[in-house]
């Protein structure tokens, strides 16, 4: 009798999770690329789509050949190919992939596992598995097994298995006919035909199996940083000794992403008489007796201690080595390898690797005696797993969820070849002979596109209609589909039909989500008032007053700082500025704000612009003089309006005339400096800049150094400038000429200039004008400079800052990381369009909610389930204030990370800086991202300030941004994906802007030309 290996124990222990067949050794076992270099490339791809093969007792895949590769590919050139063999035709878009589908770092155990993340000292903690931790499994049985993967794995599928369905159907005897001359050491049942795997570069793995009565055992593993920079683990407590477990890994200096932790695929069997020398799996008669099913138990992948053996080794390479006398046949080391899997006692049933679907197979061809192959997809028993499911079904659960959830499976002429295509096995030949009604290959036309799907004329409609929605996403009942006759109802009948091979149908139905009704009831727009409503719809532009689109852009930009809006007591803030009537500007700007809150209509700002010419006269200039007809005189009257004025200009104009707005106590937290009353402006948007001149002529020469406060950084657009990046270094690095006191002369100097502070609003310039003394006017740079979305600014900085900042900078990238991929797991699941595979396999995935954990910071990673974003973002921020700098912190609107994302533009459109158009774009999150945190209490000046998260209690600081129209909605925008389109503002008319067209403004006639940059943080 056969014995049970690691592999049987590993892989039944894993079933559960519906990822296909676990292999315990993933890595790729390509013989005899030592003598054959034209297979090594082969080698470094690993399991492919389309390899039929073998898992072996020692839990590797070996492949034999493959089904979508010519006959003189290297794969195909090993064993060569079975008689009569053409490849499938393969197609692109008939794949698959998902990234990161199973998460970094993830762990993949036995349900039953309990497992505590431990710090250095081995006592729990409540954070994420990670490098200097530990981590301990409590499994409440004898067997168990568990997958690491520290950096995830990506999942492909072939999604149109039923064209290798039907292929596999005209070929699996002549397969195993020639996969048993090889003598491989096979078995009937053995065949895997894969369609799917998960790929990975590294991994670990444990299974063992103690006594029976042992229902509690532990295995405690440490972290260790890898060669490659991954984290891997190892073994430091068991609760068994070595020869009752398994720990396999990959190489710490594998780097090739060639390893397949999981395959999916077809099982293939055919009734023993074909072949009679193909030894057996199992008795396909005892597989459906009823004695056999009435003892729940057996089959079940079990390994008493007594019969636990370690799989046999992986051959190396000195073993695969060839002689001399085996030189001219590489055949012979490859079958040296299958040989290790083979059984040498002939006289009884081998017992390979278990799998459900030889169950299966094994139980169709007992229940149709005339059919020869039974053919089972790894997705069709995983589709019956349930979540309350702790391991995976017996024979007896497995049947009957199978006959209940998929009756059509156990019906003559699905998954399996019937006898009316009878073959007889002589010597090297298999003779065949069609029934009248084969499984047809058709064709159908959905959406422009033309597919090939399998129709079973055996089956009714309803099965054709499954067929569709598998390739096209649109749900069975809302398929249309056109035949002879009419449209196809599901009790039709193929026969009045008659459909023929290759024939075209048209399918009609979309494949998205169709409308739910209003959780809430219907408000109309009519019934809302201005200020509710204008927090609903895009924000108001304002009135263009004659050449004014400059001041137009300047305020909408502006207006994206959340910050300001709190400063200026820009309802519902309450704050309070102090004006003078040398600075009515704030005021002005608060007003125009408050109306742009409360309406949904274009403002018209006459009162502000006539303040800000108050401040600045340039912006009273008139243009030239032009000619406007006199209705009453019917003559014309030279007339002339105000000039167009630089945007820069306004910004600079308007944010100069802010700076004794004070910070109000609402943004000020406890840990920030407390000396004295801050400055809004000088706070947040503007930083710190220090400059060293030394002379080029004499080295001697003492540097000179010098601060001084900046609100803009330049970005210096020259004949090799093609990114802003390099347009800014190029601008705090120049060369001028001065008197040296040394030399009593001129010399030249070199000036290097770097920021010795950051703050957290960054506004770049773009010097896009340059003065032209021929014409006596500034003329306009059209060359094309990049600009990015997120930009690092630790390049600009001092040394001293940049190792202050470093820290929280590359934490918080991986976390930007981070989010990403939890972003694309959720969007994953929440998408209609997905095939019933895809369905079963993310089916699982929920969110965590604080109720259901004991501690908001213990989020520990748990098999398809997330938690509320809310919670990952609070452990986040805090993990980030930890690393971030003390002094930084004190000070009230510096940047703590030097990251920072782009949120408005200023944008010019002609020739000129004085003539032409200006347009503003902004962000579309900054209108709806979460509200500001605020902060209790006595001012900062006070040590008894509380940095609570609510508004603030005095009346003078009082902020509910809670209750802003803007605040009301309740959607998660971060756990699903940032809002990455932009709200265009020219002038009084508002429009999206896709975030793809951002590219359109970094050269020719409208060029970005201020941009304003916001400091991340978590």
């Amino acid at each position: 009798m056969g014995r049970f290996t690691y592999q049987d124990l590993y892989s039944g222990q894993l079933f559960i999770h519906g990822h296909g067949c676990a292999l315990l050794d993933p890595e790729p076992h390509m013989i005899g690329t030592e003598s054959r270099p034209n297979l090594r490339g082969a080698y470094e791809e690993g399991v492919r789509t389309g390899d039929v093969g073998l898992i072996g007792k020692s839990g590797d895949f070996k492949s034999i050949f493959n089904i979508f590769k010519p006959r003189d590919d290297p794969i195909n050139t090993i064993f060569g190919v079975p008689p009569r063999f053409e490849p499938l035709p393969f197609y692109d878009n008939h794949f698959s992939s998902q990234n990161l589908y199973h998460q970094s770092k993830t762990w993949v155990c036995s349900k039953k596992a309990q497992s505590t993340v431990l710090d250095v000292d081995g006592e729990a903690v409540s954070v994420l598995f990670g490098p200097g931790l530990g981590i301990q499994f409590q499994f409440s049985q004898s067997q168990g097994a568990a997958l690491f993967l520290p950096v995830g794995a990506r999942r492909i599928d072939y999604t149109a298995p039923n064209t290798i369905h039907t292929y596999i159907e005209k070929n699996a005897v002549l397969w195993y006919q020639f996969v048993n001359d090889l003598d491989l050491g096979a078995y009937n049942g053995s065949l895997y035909l894969v369609t799917g795997y998960d790929r990975t570069s590294c991994y670990q793995n444990l299974a063992f199996s103690g006594s029976f009565f042992q229902s509690s055992l532990s295995f405690r593993f440490s972290s260790a940083l890898l060669p490659t920079g991954n984290v891997g683990v190892s073994l430091s407590h068991s609760s068994l000794p070595s020869d009752q477990r398994w720990l396999g890994a990959s190489d710490p200096e594998h780097t090739l992403n060639n390893l397949s932790p999981f395959i999916r695929g077809f099982k293939i069997m055919i009734k023993p008489h074909l072949i009679p020398s193909l030894k057996l799996l199992v008795s396909i008669s005892d597989v459906a007796t009823s004695e056999l099913l009435s003892k729940r138990r057996q089959g079940i992948p079990s390994l008493p201690p007594c019969d636990v053996v370690s799989p046999p080794a992986v051959p190396n390479s000195s073993s695969l080595t060839m002689g001399e006398d085996s030189a001219c046949d590489p055949l012979n080391s490859v079958r040296a390898s299958f040989d290790s899997d083979s059984e040498t006692e002939s006289d009884e049933a081998i017992l390979q690797p278990y799998h459900p679907s030889d169950i299966i197979n094994a139980y169709i061809l007992d229940k149709h005696p005339d059919a020869l192959v039974a053919i089972t997809h790894d997705d069709e028993w995983a589709a019956i797993l349930e979540e309350t499911d702790h391991q995976f079904p017996d024979k007896i659960a497995l049947i009957s969820r199978m006959m209940r959830r998929l009756p059509f499976k156990f019906e003559q002429g699905d998954s399996l070849d019937t006898a009316a295509e009878s073959r007889h096995v002589e010597g090297q030949g298999v003779a065949t002979s069609r029934h009248v009604q084969p499984t047809l290959v058709v064709n159908i036309k959905h959406a422009g596109r033309t597919l090939s799907v399998q129709l079973d004329p055996k089956l009714p409609p309803i099965a054709f209609k499954e067929a569709i929605y598998k390739v096209t996403g649109v749900p069975v009942e809302r398929l249309k589909i056109i035949v002879r006759g009419g449209v196809l109802k599901d009790d039709s009948n193929w026969a009045d039909i008659t459909p023929k091979a290759g024939q075209t149908f048209t399918v009609i139905g979309t494949a998205e989500r169709l409308p739910e009704p209003p959780q809430k009831p219907v408000i109309f727009p009519e019934d809302v008032g201005d200020e509710e409503l204008a927090g609903e719809l895009m924000p108001v532009g304002l009135v263009n007053l004659g050449n004014t689109c400059y001041m137009n852009a300047t305020v909408q930009i502006l207006r994206s700082i959340p910050e300001l809006q709190i400063s200026l007591g820009v309802p519902p803030s309450k704050a309070f500025i102090s004006t003078s009537p040398s600075t009515p500007l704030p005021l002005a700007l608060r007003s125009l704000y408050t109306n742009m809150t409360w309406t949904t209509d274009a403002i018209n700002p006459s009162a502000f612009l006539n303040v800000l010419r108050e401040i600045n006269l340039q912006f009273v200039a008139l243009g030239p003089q032009i000619a406007v007809r006199d209705r009453s005189r019917k003559l014309p009257v030279m007339t002339a309006g105000f000039s167009q004025q630089d945007a820069a200009e306004c910004y600079f104009t308007i944010v100069n005339a802010l700076r004794e707005i004070d910070v109000p106590d609402a943004l000020v937290p406890a840990s920030a400096d407390s000396e004295g009353r801050k400055k809004f402006i000088d706070q947040y948007m503007m930083g710190e800049i220090r400059r060293e001149l030394v002379s080029r002529e004499t080295p001697e020469e003492a540097p000179s150094v010098s601060t001084e406060k900046f609100l803009t950084i330049e970005c210096k657009i020259s004949e090799t400038t093609n990114h802003m990046h390099s347009g800014i270094i190029l601008a705090l690095n120049s060369a001028l000429e001065k008197l040296s006191p040394t030399l009593g002369r001129a010399a030249m100097y070199t000036e290097t200039s770097r920021l010795k502070r950051l703050p957290t609003y960054l506004t770049v310039h773009m010097a896009r004008f340059a003065w032209k003394s021929d014409v006596w006017q500034k003329a306009k740079i059209l060359r094309n400079v990049k600009f990015p979305t997120t930009y690092d600014a630790l390049d600009l900085v001092t040394p001293e800052l940049k190792a202050k900042l470093l820290p929280v900078n590359r934490r918080l990238q991986q976390i930007e990381m981070e989010r990403a991929e939890r972003r694309e797991k959720r969007n994953s699941v929440a998408c209609p369009f997905r095939s019933s595979a895809a369905a079963a396999s993310t089916s699982a995935v929920s969110t965590i909610t604080p109720s259901t954990i004991k501690d908001g910071f213990g989020l520990e990673p748990v098999a398809n389930k997330l938690y509320e974003e809310s919670l990952y973002r609070e452990k986040e921020r805090i993990e980030l204030e930890a690393l971030a700098d003390a002094e930084i912190k004190a000070d009230i609107g510096a940047s703590w990370t030097g990251l920072y994302e782009l949120i408005a533009i200023i944008t010019h459109r002609g020739p000129a800086a004085d003539c032409g158009h200006y347009i503003g774009f902004v962000k579309k999150n900054v209108f709806s991202t979460p509200p500001l945190t605020f902060y209790n209490g006595p001012p900062a000046s006070s040590a008894s300030t509380d940095n609570l998260s609510s508004a603030p209690s005095n009346d003078a600081n009082h902020t509910t941004p809670s209750t802003s129209a803007a605040h009301t909605k309740q959607t998660d925008l971060s756990a699903y994906g940032d809002d990455e389109d932009w709200y265009k503002f020219d002038d009084d008319k508002v429009s999206i802007f896709p975030r793809e067209k951002l590219a359109t403004l970094e050269g020719g006639g409208e060029v970005a030309y201020v941009l304003l940059y916001r400091s991340k943080s978590a």
